[in-house]
């Protein structure tokens, strides 16, 4: 909530990245060989973002990253960083990654904690949608304001 309320102070974008870890198939398949994976491509992540981002676990095979000061379109050239850093230090085991992609929508109608559960639930929405595209796929879910009425 810190980042979504320094961001939203500061008018600087922020956007989120949720990756999914996939095992390759030149790779021994079971939970030692994804643990391994999460712990070595977690280490390779944390090596190539800046420090200003922040990288966390979310699930068993996802890591989540904020990028601070980053619009969504420039993710697509992070992302594209990453693989090529996990490209090396895995070679032909490098993990299968699958992203999702979301920038908050740092309205000033919404306190820092809607702006956070906003974008967690269109990242996760993101995350589905590369998955049912293609192990590998990125995709980017922008922000669309919710329809109100008012009586």
């Amino acid at each position: 909530l810190a980042e979504v309320a320094r961001a939203k102070a500061q008018r600087s974008p922020l956007t989120l990245l949720l990756m999914e870890f996939a095992v390759p198939d030149s790779a021994h398949d079971g939970p030692c060989a994804l643990q391994a994976l999460m712990q070595n491509g977690g280490e390779t992540l944390c090596a190539h973002l800046r420090h200003s981002d922040l990288a966390v676990r979310y699930g068993p095979a996802q890591i989540a990253v904020l990028l601070a000061s980053t619009p969504e379109k420039d993710a697509s050239l992070v992302i594209d960083d990453l693989r090529r850093a996990l490209k090396r230090a895995s070679g032909d085991n490098a993990p299968v990654l699958t992203v999702g992609v979301a920038e908050a929508n740092l309205d000033a109608l919404f306190d820092a904690a809607d702006i956070a559960t906003e974008v967690i639930n269109r990242v996760e929405d993101a995350l589905e949608q590369a998955k049912s595209a293609e192990a590998g796929a990125a995709f980017a879910l922008a922000y669309s304001a919710p329809n109100l009425r008012l009586a």
